[in-house]
């Protein structure tokens, strides 16, 4: 019985293709959120990551394409923003390039380092424009 719904079933218009589509997405980022807290929050009582324990739960974490390395570094960077420790933030973004330094070529470290220093001048034209902000008194 359970193949008969399945022959009543109409084709899907393109919106409901498009919202199917989208409701899987969110499926798979919001697992792949899920992952990543719980690999950054599984030491964390003890005060101390396992790099075995964290590369294991790690494999789990599916990086077929460019959207899913993309969506797990957004998951990455929103667990990293939650803490709020810059100098920590810091240090593990330097360990990062680091580690993933040795797999990519020359060529895509020049393209890595021209985005940061995009995103550097960005930052320090929103702190610029505070401090002005800042700086102007209203009588």
């Amino acid at each position: 019985e359970e193949a008969e719904p399945a022959k009543n079933l109409k084709p899907m218009t393109k919106e409901e293709k498009v919202a199917e589509k989208l409701r899987l997405q969110k499926l798979v980022e919001e697992s792949d959120n899920q992952i990543t807290n719980e690999l950054f929050q599984s030491k964390k009582e003890e005060g101390t990551l396992d790099v075995d324990a964290i590369s294991a739960l790690l494999q789990s974490v599916p990086l077929s394409d460019e959207d899913s390395y993309k969506n797990f570094a957004e998951a990455v960077g929103r667990r990293v923003e939650i803490e709020d420790k810059p100098f920590l933030a810091k240090e593990f973004v330097k360990e990062l390039c680091r580690q993933v330094g040795k797999s990519i070529s020359g060529e895509d470290l020049a393209e890595v380092i021209s985005i940061l220093g995009v995103v550097k001048n960005e930052k320090v034209k929103t702190q610029l424009n505070k401090k002005k902000k800042k700086g102007v008194k209203k009588f």
